[in-house]
């Protein structure tokens, strides 16, 4: 199995008018969030989500690698290769693929 990871950002601050209609009607307080980041991982053959990790942060890609490999370990998928942008390059994210998935690492140097 090839397994491409890789994150996306959301905003939430431009809601629609219709949502903050509705939110004022019903009384609802909410605490403004201004940002949700999503990482993923998917089987490339099938587009099977493997892992999905979402946080309020704003982080650097590569932070939330750690919790990503975990839970493909826990998933017990045969994966061969991770495939991976440039945002995700460290030597021990190579290591932490290669050691606990025992898959290949195909992710570009940074410059």
């Amino acid at each position: 199995m090839v397994v491409a990871i890789d994150s996306t950002g959301f905003s939430l601050t431009n809601i629609s008018g219709h949502m903050e209609k509705r939110v004022r009607e019903f009384g609802v307080r909410r605490e403004k969030k201004d940002f949700v980041k999503t990482t993923f991982a998917v089987d490339t053959d099938t587009k099977m989500i493997l892992s999905c990790d979402c946080t309020d942060k704003h982080s650097h890609d590569i932070k939330r690698m750690e919790y990503t490999v975990t839970s493909l370990v826990r998933g017990g998928f045969g994966i061969r290769c991770v495939v991976a942008d440039k945002g995700y390059d460290a030597e021990y994210v190579h290591r932490d693929i290669h050691e606990r998935l025992g898959a290949d690492a195909m992710i570009p140097i940074r410059k």
